[in-house]
């Protein structure tokens, strides 16, 4: 049902006039040459569906559990751990070095959503952004404590994204060129060694992945 439309961008780079009407012999070679080469490099069957595609990639990105190395490039946003509305925890390993070890862990997202790990003064930093004018840190020193998974501190965050609210991506062992903490400098890679970062998933919102797949067909 989709309506062709032709231009000549030479003479009209922001098509403008539509010539689908003036050449429709034109328009319609086209068109089939379109379709075959659709064919032939395997776009076919086109599937312009919105939110069944994204009940579909649900099912299928049902990880739990995720590993990130420093230095690592760019992980997609889409690929990376979805923490809304879910209970969540960030491990990180690393071999400090004989100077002050500081830098990013993990990052995913901008100043205008997304939250990072960090190491800086000799505490541990963590932000989670909501939007730019709401942001919620923890700042635990490190030496001499030692936390092995006992609760050094908390914060309240009242509201989370509702879906994936972070455009950027993810990355490990520096941030991105729009940084989502205005505390430290842009980049701030990590200076320790052998940097291994892995980020597990609970329930969200006490519903298990595959249950909420379920639920997201049901509402079609």
């Amino acid at each position: 049902a989709d309506r062709w439309e032709l231009y000549h961008l030479e003479r009209d780079f922001a098509e403008v006039e539509d010539l689908a009407t003036r050449e429709p012999e034109r328009l319609k070679a086209m068109i089939e040459l379109w379709w075959s080469e659709a064919r032939k490099y395997g776009v076919l069957p086109l599937d312009d569906r919105d939110w069944e595609r994204g009940a579909l990639r649900m099912r299928m990105n049902l990880a739990t559990r995720y590993e990130y190395f420093g230095g690592a490039s760019r992980a997609d946003r889409l690929s990376s751990p979805d923490i809304s509305d879910r209970s969540y925890t960030i491990s990180a390993r690393f071999v400090a070095g004989e100077e002050l070890t500081q830098g990013v862990l993990v990052a995913n997202g901008t100043r205008f959503g997304g939250y990072v790990l960090y190491i800086k003064d000799g505490a541990a930093c963590y932000e989670y952004v909501y939007s730019e004018s709401e942001r919620h840190a923890l700042r635990v020193p490190l030496p001499p404590l030692r936390i092995d998974g006992a609760e050094a501190a908390s914060v309240a965050i009242p509201k989370t994204w509702p879906t994936h609210g972070t455009v950027a991506g993810m990355t490990c062992g520096f941030d991105g060129a729009a940084p989502v903490s205005d505390a430290y400098p842009r980049g701030f890679r990590f200076t320790g060694e052998g940097l291994r970062v892995t980020v597990e998933l609970g329930e969200r919102g006490g519903i298990s992945p595959g249950e909420l797949f379920g639920s997201a067909i049901r509402e079609q």
